[in-house]
């Protein structure tokens, strides 16, 4: 994320989730800028002035701007929904090396974090993000899918739970029922190969 503007990648179409309860990783690699990590809905899109509305796929807004996706705010550590801001207890993980747990429960409708080093290997403590209202509907789209959105340098690198044996997840789920979000990929009968960048 080198640019002045926000720009945000999501894993849409092919990580979309509807029901259940899944998690994902983010690891900070150059801690500048900021970063937004959390979901959207299908129904996301952003506005541009020369480009207008764009769908999904490289775009060019932050993720909590709007009804259509939630997210974590590094330099503030707040939740960011419908451009509403919520302080949640967990700040200062824009750090090289803090790993940023992100879970979510479709059946609930709530979404936890959790953050640390790399360095470090516990038990970890997941935080309530929103304790409500993330679950797909008619009005927001029948899916949500995980986006990473940042400006002025932050360079991050995702984890979905894809290459357990070489790359495993840093932080224990919620749960036990709470899946790696790469699971959708077989839930949803699809096969990719993602990049860790």
């Amino acid at each position: 994320f080198l640019s002045k503007s926000w720009g945000s990648i999501t894993a849409a179409p092919f990580l979309s989730i509807s029901s259940g309860r899944f998690h994902f990783e983010v690891e900070v690699c150059k801690a500048e800028g900021v970063v937004a990590v959390g979901f959207e809905a299908n129904g996301f899109r952003t506005t541009h002035p020369d480009l207008g509305h764009q769908p999904r796929g490289p775009v060019l807004d932050a993720i909590g701007n709007s009804m259509f996706s939630w997210a974590i705010m590094s330099k503030s550590g707040q939740s960011h929904h419908c451009t509403r801001s919520d302080y949640f207890g967990m700040t200062g993980w824009l750090q090289v090396g803090t790993v940023l747990g992100v879970a979510v429960d479709l059946e609930q409708g709530c979404m936890l974090a959790t953050a640390c080093p790399t360095s470090i290997s516990s038990v970890s403590d997941w935080h309530t993000v929103f304790k409500t209202g993330l679950s797909p509907s008619s009005e927001i789209g029948s899916a949500l899918f995980p986006v990473i959105s940042g400006v002025l340098g932050a360079e991050v690198k995702y984890n979905f739970g894809n290459d357990p044996a070489s790359r495993p997840m840093l932080h224990s789920p919620p749960s036990d029922d709470y899946k790696p979000i790469s699971a959708a990929l077989f839930l949803n009968g699809g096969q990719v190969c993602f990049s860790p960048y």
